[in-house]
C-alpha cells in the first residue's frame, strides 16, 4: 500500500506493517527493483562518512548507473584520504624558472612595443581623464549641490535611476573623494574644482581622445565603446541602455577583443601567461599530461596566448565561464585546438557540487574574473583545493579602482554584489599587496606579480599574479574502499559505479536533498509543472527554432518562460539580433524581457508586422498594462540570475 506521505508499506501475515522505503527512492534498474534509500543508509552507517545520497544518472546515451554522492567526515584523521607531496626539489626550481620567464617577457615588450605602449598610456591617461569628468556631470545632474549622503538613494530614485546601480553611484561617490573631487566630510557631497582634470566639455575631450587611437586597426572599436559609455551614463544608470549592447554590438566580440586581447597592454600581459604556461609544460617531465582549467574564460581574450603554447599531446584544458553564450563561440573561435573541453564553472559554488574532482588540476587560469566573486576568500579557497600539491594559480587582475572602469564595464560585472571586506570602503579591486595578503591567507605558499618594476607599464593598474598552492594537500581515495564495503552488504546490483566525494549535499527551500542539482545529472530546466504546448504557427515555430538553436536545447514549449530554459543576458543579446534578423524587426532586449515566452513574443511580432493585430484596447490602459509588465519581467529577470548565483 501507498501512504499519503509517499511512503510504501505491506501487512505482514501476523498484522504488523513493514515499512519498505519511499515509492520516489524505488525504481528499476537492468531489471532489478532497487531501494536507493537503502544504499543511502548503508553508506551513512560507515563510520569516516558524514552524510550520502544515491541516484540515478544517465551514462552515456542510454544508459542508467546508480552514482552516490558521498560527505566524508572532516572531523577525523579520515582513512579515506591520502596525502600526496610534491618534491621540492622540483618545485623551487621549477618556481625560479616561470618567474625568470616573466621578467623576460617583460624585456620583450619593452623592447620590441615601447612606441605601441607609450602611445596607449597617453590613450589611457586621456581616458581616465574623461571618465571622471563623466562621472562628476553625471553626478551633478542627477544631485543637488550639498547633497546630503543619507538622502542619495532618494534622489537617485527620484531621478529614474535604477535600484540596482545606487552601489555604483555611491563607489563613484567613493572615488571622487578619494581623488580630492568632491568632499563628504560635512555628511553631503560638495564638489570641488580640480586643476588635474580638463575644463573642457566631453564632446570636445572625446575628439582630443580619438587622435590617441593610433596604434593599431583595432583602436577604433576600444575608442567607440568608450564614446558610447561615456555619452549614455544617464541611460545606463536608468536601465534604458543594455551595457551589454554596447560590449557585444549585436553579438559581436570585437569591442570586447580590442579591450582585453588586441590593445598593447593586453598583449603584454597575455604573452606573460603565455610565456609562463610554456615554461611549465617545458619543465614539467612527467606521463601524465597538464590539466589546465580556465574559470570565467568569457571571449578568452588570455586563452589564445596560452594555447599557442601547448602541445596537443601534453595538455587536457577545461575551458569555463558561467554563461554557454561564451562557450558556444568559444568553440568556434578554439577549432583547431582539439584537446580543450567545455564547461560551466561558477567561482562562488563548491567546485565538487558542479562536478569537479579535488585536486585534479596543475594549473587553474583566471583572468579578470575573481573580483566578480562575492567573497574572494572563499573563491580562493575553492580553486585552492582544485589544485594538485604545489599547483599553480595564474591570475590577471586590475590592481586599482579606475574611473573608466566604473564608467563602463562597472555596469555588466559584480562591481556591486560582493560581501566581504570590501564593503569597508565600497570598492570592488584590490591592490597587488591586499593581492599577496590575500593569497597568502587562504593557503597559497608562494605569490609573485608581474611586472615588479617597469615605468613603462605601471600606470596601467593591472598585473599578472602568480600563486603557488601548498606542496602537500589530502586526497580522496576512498571510492573503491567503499565499494569493498557495500559489496559485503548489498546485492552487487545494488553497487553504485560511482562514488562522489562532496563537500556539502545541496538542499531544496524544503530543507530536503535536491537530487537534481548533484553534479553529473541531466537537470531538466523546463517548468513540468507548465503543460507542454507544441509551436502552432509559423511565428512560434521561427522563434522556437531560434531559441532551441541558441540555448542548446532539443524542443520548448510556447509557454515557457525564456530564462526558465537556460537563458541569460547575454543570451538574450543574442536572441535579441537572430530575432531581428529573422522577422525583420528591431525589436529591443526591454521587449524581449517583457515577452518572455514564445506566445507571447510572437503576438508581439505578428502586431509590428501587421498592425491591424495590435489589440484593440485604450492607449492609456494599454501603455500602463505595458509599462507595469515590462516592470515585472526586469524584476523577474533580475531575481532569476540572483537565483542561479546562489545556487539554488
Amino acid at each position: 500500500m501507498l501512504y499519503d506521505t509517499g511512503d510504501l508499506g505491506r501487512y505482514l501475515s501476523d498484522g504488523n506493517i513493514e515499512f519498505l522505503g519511499r515509492e520516489d527512492f524505488q525504481v528499476k534498474l537492468n531489471g532489478h527493483r532497487v531501494e536507493l534509500g537503502e544504499i543511502s543508509s548503508q553508506l551513512q552507517g560507515h563510520p569516516d562518512i558524514a552524510e550520502a545520497v544515491v541516484k540515478v544518472c544517465k551514462h552515456g546515451q542510454d544508459q542508467q548507473q546508480l552514482t552516490a554522492y558521498i560527505v566524508p567526515d572532516k572531523t577525523l584523521d579520515n582513512p579515506l584520504y591520502q596525502w600526496q607531496t610534491a618534491p621540492e626539489q622540483v618545485l623551487n626550481p621549477l618556481w625560479e624558472e616561470l618567474e625568470s620567464a616573466a621578467d623576460r617577457q617583460l624585456e620583450r615588450s619593452v623592447k620590441n612595443q615601447t612606441r605601441r605602449l607609450q602611445i596607449f598610456a597617453q590613450f589611457w591617461d586621456k581616458v581616465e581623464q574623461i571618465s571622471l569628468v563623466a562621472m562628476i556631470e553625471t553626478l551633478r545632474s542627477l544631485s543637488n549641490e550639498m547633497l546630503p549622503l543619507e538622502q542619495l538613494e532618494n534622489a537617485l530614485a527620484d531621478q529614474g535611476v535604477k535600484p540596482q546601480n545606487f552601489t555604483l553611484v555611491k563607489q563613484w561617490v567613493e572615488l571622487l573623494k578619494n581623488k580630492k573631487v568632491i568632499d563628504t566630510s560635512q555628511g553631503y557631497i560638495e564638489f570641488r574644482e580640480s586643476a588635474a582634470l580638463p575644463q573642457r566639455a566631453l564632446s570636445q575631450l572625446l575628439e582630443e581622445l580619438k587622435k590617441f587611437t593610433t596604434w593599431d586597426e583595432t583602436a577604433n572599436d576600444f575608442y567607440e565603446y568608450i564614446e558610447n559609455c561615456i555619452t549614455q551614463q544617464i541611460n545606463l544608470l536608468k536601465g534604458q541602455v543594455a551595457p551589454l549592447d554596447l560590449l557585444f554590438p549585436k553579438g559581436s566580440w570585437r569591442v570586447a577583443e580590442s579591450i582585453y586581447q588586441h590593445n598593447p597592454i593586453a598583449q603584454h600581459h597575455n604573452s606573460v601567461m603565455g610565456e609562463i604556461t610554456k615554461s611549465i609544460v617545458e619543465a614539467e617531465n612527467r606521463k601524465n599530461k597538464i590539466r589546465i582549467l580556465e574559470v570565467g574564460a568569457g571571449t578568452g581574450a588570455a586563452t589564445e596566448s596560452l594555447l599557442r603554447e601547448l602541445p596537443a599531446e601534453k595538455v587536457e584544458y577545461v575551458y569555463t565561464d558561467l554563461s554557454s553564450y561564451f562557450t558556444t563561440l568559444a568553440k568556434q573561435k578554439f577549432k583547431d585546438y582539439p584537446f580543450i573541453r567545455y564547461a560551466r564553472y561558477d567561482i562562488d559554488k563548491g567546485p565538487l557540487a558542479q562536478g569537479y574532482q579535488s585536486h585534479s588540476f596543475d594549473m587553474v587560469v583566471a583572468v579578470n574574473v575573481l573580483h566578480d566573486a562575492k567573497n574572494i576568500e572563499a573563491a580562493l579557497k575553492k580553486l585552492r583545493c582544485l589544485l594538485v600539491p604545489g599547483g599553480l594559480l595564474l591570475l590577471l587582475e586590475g590592481t586599482q579602482n579606475t574611473a573608466f572602469q566604473m564608467v563602463t564595464v562597472a555596469f555588466l560585472e559584480g562591481f556591486g554584489h560582493f560581501r566581504d571586506e570590501r564593503l569597508n570602503d565600497n570598492l570592488p579591486l584590490l591592490n597587488t599587496s591586499q593581492w599577496k595578503h590575500k593569497l597568502v591567507d587562504c593557503g597559497f605558499e608562494k605569490v609573485a606579480v608581474f611586472p615588479k618594476k617597469s615605468p613603462l607599464l605601471d600606470a596601467f593598474e593591472q598585473h599578472v599574479i602568480l600563486a603557488r598552492g601548498p606542496e602537500e594537500v589530502k586526497i580522496f581515495q576512498g571510492e573503491n574502499r567503499l565499494k569493498e564495503y557495500l559489496k559485503s552488504r548489498l546485492p552487487t546490483y545494488m553497487v553504485p559505479k560511482k562514488i562522489v566525494e562532496m563537500d556539502f549535499l545541496p538542499v531544496n527551500t524544503n530543507g530536503k536533498i535536491d537530487l537534481n542539482s548533484l553534479p553529473g545529472v541531466e537537470i531538466n530546466t523546463l517548468d513540468e509543472k507548465q503543460v507542454f504546448a507544441a509551436p502552432h504557427s509559423d511565428y512560434e515555430k521561427k522563434i522556437a527554432a531560434i531559441w532551441c538553436e541558441i540555448l542548446q536545447i532539443k524542443s520548448v514549449g510556447i509557454h515557457h518562460n525564456f530564462f526558465d530554459v537556460g537563458a541569460d543576458s547575454l543570451l538574450l543579446i543574442q536572441t535579441k539580433n537572430r530575432i531581428n534578423e529573422a522577422f525583420k524587426v528591431k525589436v529591443t532586449s526591454t521587449d524581449l524581457l517583457q515577452y518572455t515566452t514564445i506566445s507571447e513574443l510572437a503576438r508581439y511580432l505578428k502586431s509590428i508586422v501587421d498592425p491591424s493585430e495590435i489589440n484593440k484596447t485604450s492607449d492609456t490602459s494599454a501603455n500602463n498594462q505595458r509599462a507595469l509588465k515590462q516592470k515585472e519581467a526586469i524584476v523577474r529577470q533580475h531575481r532569476m540570475i540572483e537565483k542561479r548565483r546562489q545556487n539554488v
